[in-house]
């Protein structure tokens, strides 16, 4: 396997980071390989590490790829009433009921999810699917407004705003303007390790790096933040399993209280 091969068949995302030392390579699901690049690497030198670390990419894959395959998953819903979803890490029912109304709404417990739809929609299940991957991400953004709202006055920095999106490979991210983003697909994490990605980018409105003092102050609010960190190390990729995103992007934005 080339490097060239897999540049043209693989989603392989390059990236050039001024913090960066030596090249990296990561293999985050079977449909995306992050290649972080220093500066003053050149594309030349970027292809002959890819072309040296191939079988490794492959072995990689591979092992995520039988791991996807034992991972219940839910990439289009039937809408039959069997279709199960995870939330907070826990399978739950996820189930249709058409409803005399103009939009969606999901009812969302620890029993059960609950699409309430117009009744008309049932003869377009890739309606009903939008609607609940909007639904869910609404979803995702109250329950970031929680924590936040949890720890802001413990930490004592303020986001400037936030936004709710689906990156296909980052779990949160802190902007220049202070504005904070999290992926919706931490929903279906447990709760700590959503908590914990709140807490790591509130950290960088102090500090825009992952130095020492970074990590001390990511771990005075969260003393067991390995824990969860690895935990999106070894089991992230499941979330990108589930409900592939559209291509249009949908994203919340809110000023914390």
């Amino acid at each position: 396997m080339s490097a060239a091969s897999l540049t043209r068949d693989l989603p392989l995302e390059r990236r050039r980071s001024r913090r960066a030392k030596v090249l990296r390579l990561e293999v985050r699901h079977p449909g995306l390989v992050v290649l972080t690049m220093p500066q003053r690497c050149s594309v030349r030198e970027a292809d002959a590490f890819l072309a040296q670390h191939a079988q490794w990419i492959h072995e990689q894959l591979s092992k995520l790829q039988r791991n996807r395959e034992q991972v219940p998953t839910l990439t289009q819903p039937r809408w039959d009433g069997e279709d199960q979803i995870r939330i907070r890490d826990r399978l739950i029912p996820l189930r249709y009921t058409p409803v005399r109304a103009r939009r969606a709404e999901l009812r969302l417990d620890a029993a059960a999810a609950e699409l309430c739809a117009p009744v008309a929609w049932q003869a377009h299940p890739e309606r009903l699917t939008r609607a609940l991957r909007l639904e869910l991400r609404e979803e995702a953004r109250m329950r970031a407004e929680y924590w936040l709202a949890e720890e802001i006055p413990r930490i004592g920095l303020r986001p400037s705003g936030l936004r709710i999106g689906d990156q296909r490979s980052l779990w949160g991210s802190c902007a220049a303007d202070g504005r904070l983003s999290f992926n919706w697909r931490l929903l279906m994490a447990p709760d700590a390790v959503f908590r914990y990605v709140v807490i790591h980018e509130l950290a960088h409105l102090r500090h825009r790096n992952h130095s020492a003092h970074f990590w001390s102050l990511v771990a005075q609010q969260m003393p067991d933040y390995e824990q969860h960190r690895h935990w999106l190390r070894q089991r992230g990729h499941e979330l990108q399993y589930v409900l592939p995103p559209l291509n249009n992007s949908y994203q919340s934005e809110n000023r914390p209280q």
